[in-house]
């Protein structure tokens, strides 16, 4: 009987795992799908691979990946043949070399095109190198400066195959004194080192590439470090020169050691140069610094996400951790999911965001909080807030593009400097802020107060407003810093509900 239920629980599991590698490979071939129709071949490729090795696989999979193959070497041996007619000869056997390595067995005569083309090139390189090693002494060791020079070009742009070929040409050459010959062999040799360690890194992601914590609660997955990333550091002509060495867009894996993954933790990916990444389905937490200081240039994030957790406030002595995104100055776009309810401290800042969307539709947002500084210095033109908002903490749009505003009708604090250093010409105010509020038994105004140190009022709303939509009865303190003359004619107008505009005069009028 126990081997009956051995054998019937392994024949579930085998079930159960092939329906999961199922799964995950019909993903991969979605996605090459959707890589083909950007013409993004190569990662098409990495796609179609992938799921390959997951399975199953079949004649009309291998037909497309075939397919897809062909076209990225159409497209890498047409940037060759341009390479090659303007004389780039070096550049051209790079990418010709490329091209080869998406070959099937149907493009055999592409491929002997290709092979005769290399040799071609080769032959006008050697050429270039007798020509040169023919010129005399003072030639060749201007021509041989000048090689070099391409050479620390190259390097420098992170072009490091073309580089060793522009430095071994320039000891070929000759020409170069002993130390410069040596300082060439050197950076052929952190070149050749580096062009190492990014084939090390060509390559899905492993378990090992995280490190993790359990968590207590439920027994499910933090990751606290992630490892697929380094940085290598190289002295060129006296300067010094980073690189981002590893697997920089990156798919987070849902498990891990086959247990969830459900919290991306404080400074997890922080500094790591990564340039996209996606965010697994269970994610409900995304900690500060997470994925602070990088190059991200797109951010996916999992369906049940709830909170985007904050650094330190600004204003304090010492800044401990950054916002979970901040300093990522190359994000233009953010869209959150539905289930987001807060956004911690300083989460964007120092972006380069130009759109944000709460929700995949407005009306579907569950954001209520917005922290201190949370989107402050980028590039925002438009902003249209959640229905559900109810709090928006000091400085949080400060230093944007934003003209326009509409604030929800169930907000119920605006703290100060909130819009402040924006081109805010039309403003719109709902009833919820017409109030004061009740803080440790002071009465506070619902706009402007830092509500830390009770009694510090500075406007939320830049003086640029020349129309504002205000509720009925709206409070003194809510208006301490409207313009004067706004509040004035406001209050002559019996504090009356209505659209507030300003003629080019200064001079205030009720619609």
């Amino acid at each position: 009987m126990i081997k009956r239920i051995i054998t019937v629980t392994l024949l579930v599991c085998l079930v159960l795992g092939a329906a999961f590698a199922q799964e995950k490979a019909r993903d991969h071939i979605a996605k090459a799908q959707e890589f083909m129709k950007e013409q993004n071949y190569e990662a098409a490729v990495a796609s179609y691979e992938a799921a390959k090795r997951i399975g199953p696989w079949n004649n009309k999979n291998e037909v497309e990946l075939n397919a897809v193959k062909e076209r990225r070497m159409d497209q890498l041996r047409n940037q060759a043949d341009g390479l090659f007619q303007a004389g780039n000869y070096n550049e051209a056997i790079e990418m010709y070399t490329s091209a080869m390595k998406f070959a099937t067995p149907t493009s055999r005569n592409v491929v002997h095109a290709i092979q005769a083309r290399i040799v071609e090139s080769q032959a006008a390189v050697d050429k270039q190198v007798a020509d040169a090693q023919a010129q005399s002494a003072q030639e060749r060791t201007a021509t041989s400066r000048a090689t070099v020079v391409k050479g620390n070009d190259y390097f420098t742009n992170g072009q490091f195959a073309f580089a060793v070929t522009e430095y071994e040409n320039a000891v070929k050459i000759g020409g170069l004194n002993p130390a410069e010959t040596t300082e060439a062999n050197r950076l052929i040799t952190e070149a050749k080192n580096i062009l190492a360690k990014i084939e090390s890194y060509n390559r899905n992601l492993r378990d090992e590439d995280f490190n993790i914590s359990q968590n207590a609660s439920d027994g499910k997955l933090t990751i606290t470090k992630y490892n697929a990333a380094e940085s290598k550091t190289v002295s060129i002509t006296g300067k010094s020169h980073t690189f981002i060495l590893g697997i920089l867009d990156v798919v987070i894996p849902a498990r891990l050691h086959d247990t969830e993954i459900t919290i991306i933790g404080p400074n997890a990916f922080k500094n790591t140069g990564i340039t996209s990444v996606v965010v697994p389905e269970e994610v409900i937490e995304i900690g500060a610094g997470a994925f602070s200081g990088n190059r991200l240039e797109k951010v996916t994030f999992g369906s049940k996400l709830v909170k985007i957790l904050g650094g330190t406030p600004e204003g304090q002595k010492e800044v401990t951790e950054e916002g979970a995104f901040e300093g990522n100055h190359a994000l233009a776009e953010i869209i959150f999911p539905n289930t987001l309810t807060e956004i911690g401290a300083r989460a964007f800042k120092d972006c380069g965001l130009i759109n944000v969307k709460f929700g995949a539709t407005l009306t579907a947002s569950r954001v209520v909080t917005i922290y201190e500084s949370a989107f402050r210095n980028n590039k925002l033109t438009e902003l249209n807030l959640p229905p559900e908002l109810k709090t928006i903490h000091r400085f949080a749009f400060n230093k944007n593009q934003i003209q326009t505003l509409q604030i929800p009708s169930k907000v119920e604090l605006v703290y100060q400097g909130v819009f402040t250093d924006n081109p805010l010409t039309t403003l719109i105010i709902p009833a919820s802020l017409s109030t004061t509020v009740t803080m440790n038994e002071l009465e506070c105004p619902r706009i402007g107060a830092d509500h830390a140190q009770f009694g510090n009022f500075v406007s939320a709303f830049p003086e640029s407003v020349t129309r504002v939509t205000l509720p009925a009865a709206m409070h003194d303190s809510n208006m301490l810093n409207f313009p004067t003359n706004l509040r004035s004619y406001y209050i002559s107008q019996n504090r009356a509900a209505s659209v507030y505009t300003m003629s080019g005069q200064g001079i205030w009028r009720r619609q």
